[in-house]
Protein backbone atom coordinates (compact mmCIF):
# COMPACT_ATOMS: atom_id res chain seq x y z
CA UNK A 1 0.00 0.00 0.00
CA UNK A 2 2.83 2.28 0.87
CA UNK A 3 4.16 1.71 -2.40
CA UNK A 4 1.54 2.20 -4.06
CA UNK A 5 0.85 5.57 -2.76
CA UNK A 6 4.59 6.79 -3.30
CA UNK A 7 4.07 6.18 -6.85
CA UNK A 8 1.12 7.76 -7.02
CA UNK A 9 2.81 11.00 -5.71
CA UNK A 10 5.27 10.29 -7.96
CA UNK A 11 2.95 10.41 -11.21
CA UNK A 12 1.21 13.53 -9.98
CA UNK A 13 3.70 15.90 -8.50
CA UNK A 14 6.01 17.10 -11.39
CA UNK A 15 2.62 17.99 -13.10
CA UNK A 16 1.95 20.47 -9.91
CA UNK A 17 4.83 22.23 -10.21
CA UNK A 18 5.95 22.72 -14.51
CA UNK A 19 3.63 25.08 -16.27
CA UNK A 20 6.13 24.75 -19.09
CA UNK A 21 6.05 28.61 -18.61
CA UNK A 22 10.24 30.65 -18.73
CA UNK A 23 10.10 34.27 -16.87
CA UNK A 24 12.93 36.43 -16.56
CA UNK A 25 12.64 38.22 -13.48
CA UNK A 26 13.78 41.39 -12.97
CA UNK A 27 16.03 41.87 -10.55
CA UNK A 28 16.78 38.43 -10.37
CA UNK A 29 17.23 38.81 -6.39
CA UNK A 30 13.35 39.82 -5.49
CA UNK A 31 11.21 38.15 -3.00
CA UNK A 32 9.24 36.78 -5.95
CA UNK A 33 12.14 34.67 -6.77
CA UNK A 34 11.20 31.68 -4.32
CA UNK A 35 7.24 31.18 -4.99
CA UNK A 36 7.60 32.32 -8.83
CA UNK A 37 10.88 29.85 -9.57
CA UNK A 38 8.80 27.00 -8.54
CA UNK A 39 6.44 27.14 -10.40
CA UNK A 40 7.90 28.20 -13.43
CA UNK A 41 11.52 28.42 -15.43
CA UNK A 42 13.51 30.97 -14.53
CA UNK A 43 15.60 31.88 -17.50
CA UNK A 44 18.45 34.80 -18.21
CA UNK A 45 17.63 36.92 -21.43
CA UNK A 46 14.68 36.16 -23.38
CA UNK A 47 11.59 34.16 -21.72
CA UNK A 48 7.95 33.79 -22.42
CA UNK A 49 7.25 36.54 -19.62
CA UNK A 50 9.10 39.56 -18.05
CA UNK A 51 8.59 39.81 -14.39
CA UNK A 52 9.43 43.34 -13.13
CA UNK A 53 9.54 44.52 -9.18
CA UNK A 54 10.41 48.28 -9.21
CA UNK A 55 10.22 50.17 -6.15
CA UNK A 56 7.52 53.22 -6.05
CA UNK A 57 6.21 55.50 -3.76
CA UNK A 58 4.15 53.56 -0.63
CA UNK A 59 5.80 50.29 -2.20
CA UNK A 60 6.50 47.84 -5.07
CA UNK A 61 5.03 47.48 -8.51
CA UNK A 62 5.10 44.64 -9.67
CA UNK A 63 4.73 44.37 -13.56
CA UNK A 64 4.00 41.15 -16.03
CA UNK A 65 4.97 42.20 -19.54
CA UNK A 66 5.26 39.06 -22.33
CA UNK A 67 7.75 38.53 -25.16
CA UNK A 68 5.31 40.02 -27.86
CA UNK A 69 5.01 43.50 -25.61
CA UNK A 70 1.76 42.93 -24.26
CA UNK A 71 1.22 44.23 -20.71
CA UNK A 72 -0.31 41.77 -18.62
CA UNK A 73 -0.39 43.00 -15.21
CA UNK A 74 0.75 46.32 -13.30
CA UNK A 75 0.41 45.51 -9.51
CA UNK A 76 1.21 47.95 -6.73
CA UNK A 77 1.84 45.96 -3.16
CA UNK A 78 2.63 47.91 0.00
CA UNK A 79 5.87 47.93 1.70
CA UNK A 80 7.21 47.78 4.92
CA UNK A 81 11.91 48.20 4.85
CA UNK A 82 11.41 47.08 1.65
CA UNK A 83 10.19 44.01 1.97
CA UNK A 84 6.57 43.00 1.24
CA UNK A 85 4.74 40.48 3.78
CA UNK A 86 4.23 37.19 3.22
CA UNK A 87 0.08 37.65 2.69
CA UNK A 88 0.89 40.34 0.10
CA UNK A 89 4.01 38.12 -1.27
CA UNK A 90 1.42 35.28 -1.81
CA UNK A 91 -1.45 37.47 -3.54
CA UNK A 92 1.65 38.95 -5.55
CA UNK A 93 2.41 35.70 -6.88
CA UNK A 94 -1.27 34.35 -7.65
CA UNK A 95 -1.76 37.43 -9.83
CA UNK A 96 1.95 37.07 -11.44
CA UNK A 97 0.57 33.03 -12.01
CA UNK A 98 -2.94 34.23 -13.10
CA UNK A 99 -1.48 37.51 -16.13
CA UNK A 100 0.82 34.94 -17.87
CA UNK A 101 -1.32 31.71 -17.80
CA UNK A 102 -4.61 33.30 -18.23
CA UNK A 103 -3.94 36.94 -19.76
CA UNK A 104 -4.60 40.33 -18.74
CA UNK A 105 -7.26 41.20 -16.11
CA UNK A 106 -9.89 43.31 -17.51
CA UNK A 107 -11.67 43.87 -13.99
CA UNK A 108 -8.80 44.53 -11.73
CA UNK A 109 -9.34 47.15 -9.32
CA UNK A 110 -6.59 48.87 -7.09
CA UNK A 111 -6.73 47.77 -2.95
CA UNK A 112 -6.93 52.04 -2.54
CA UNK A 113 -9.96 52.39 -5.24
CA UNK A 114 -11.90 49.07 -3.16
CA UNK A 115 -11.27 51.07 0.11
CA UNK A 116 -12.13 53.87 -1.03
CA UNK A 117 -15.81 52.78 -2.46
CA UNK A 118 -18.58 53.61 -0.01
CA UNK A 119 -20.68 50.70 0.82
CA UNK A 120 -23.91 49.81 -0.60
CA UNK A 121 -26.83 50.14 1.93
CA UNK A 122 -29.35 47.23 1.68
CA UNK A 123 -33.01 48.27 2.86
CA UNK A 124 -35.37 45.46 4.28
CA UNK A 125 -38.92 45.34 3.73
CA UNK A 126 -40.08 46.05 7.15
CA UNK A 127 -42.90 43.21 9.12
CA UNK A 128 -40.94 40.52 7.03
CA UNK A 129 -39.06 37.78 8.94
CA UNK A 130 -35.84 36.92 7.32
CA UNK A 131 -35.35 33.72 9.05
CA UNK A 132 -37.81 31.35 10.06
CA UNK A 133 -37.07 29.20 12.63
Amino acid sequence: MNRLALFAALLVAPAAFATGERIVLVPADSQLKETLCLSMTCVEGRGEATVAARPVKGGLEISVTMANGQRRLTHVVSTSDGSMSSTDLVHASTLVFKAIEVGPQQGAVPRAAVAAAPAKVVKLPRGRAIARR
